[in-house]
């Protein structure tokens, strides 16, 4: 597991206070580990007690993760990347209500194998289209 702070003052003007208050952390997610809305069921452990001290990139100079909120969230069942940050307007800014970024995902489907014709058009179909989500 490998964590990088990413620089958020690069190119824009950040005073020195600023530049260590607002932290953005990226981090692949491996199978089985929860986003922090999910609920802990049986042996499952949260992707956020994966950001340690010993994998860290430089510059990440205390292994505190209080403060950090993921921005958006992945199944237990999904791997891909995550993002933690302190910034609590760019949290809004990529998945709240306004938000217009677009999220993309790479589907697979498992059992297929057993379906007829008609199931894998409708299945095809949905994934090709997508999915709405609060009625939008």
């Amino acid at each position: 597991i490998s964590v990088a702070a990413l620089p958020l003052c690069r190119g824009l003007h950040c005073d020195r206070a600023m530049r260590h208050a607002i932290k953005l952390f990226k981090q692949h997610k491996p199978f089985s580990f929860l986003s922090p809305s999910s609920r802990p069921k049986g042996n499952k452990k949260f992707a956020l007690d994966l950001i340690t001290q010993a994998n860290a990139a430089r510059g990440w100079d205390e292994p505190r993760t209080s403060g950090l909120t993921c921005i958006g969230r992945l199944d237990a069942d999904s791997t891909g990347l995550m993002l933690w940050t302190t910034d609590y307007n760019l949290v809004d800014l990529v998945i709240g209500r306004r938000s217009r970024v677009e999220k993309e995902y790479l589907v697979r489907v498992t059992g297929h194998e057993n379906w007829d014709d008609s199931q894998l058009r409708k299945a095809v179909q949905w994934m090709q289209h997508g999915m709405a989500l609060d009625g939008k």
